[in-house]
């Protein structure tokens, strides 16, 4: 399992991803090299864990704007989920 920094640091870029998607019309590919992800593979299996959709989908439902919604209904259902 990745550690908490780890994580956080795949979530950021996985957001500053998403911001580059919906504003520039850069291929995947090149946006995958420009934050460090060492494949494309890598940025869409980042976007699939955290934001439960591809780079393409991100891209043609507005980028930032879909993946601050994604994180925000995320959240509202770890909320949800009784105590253990």
């Amino acid at each position: 399992m990745p550690s908490p920094p780890r994580i956080i640091l795949t979530w950021i870029r996985t957001l500053a991803a998403a911001r580059r998607l919906g504003d520039a019309d850069d291929s995947v590919e090149h946006l995958a090299r420009q934050l460090g992800y060492e494949a494309p593979t890598a940025l869409y299996n980042a976007c699939q864990k955290f934001l439960r959709a591809t780079p393409v989908e991100i891209r043609e439902s507005g980028g930032l704007w879909f993946a601050d919604r994604r994180l925000r209904d995320t959240v509202l259902s770890y909320r949800s989920r009784p105590a253990a």
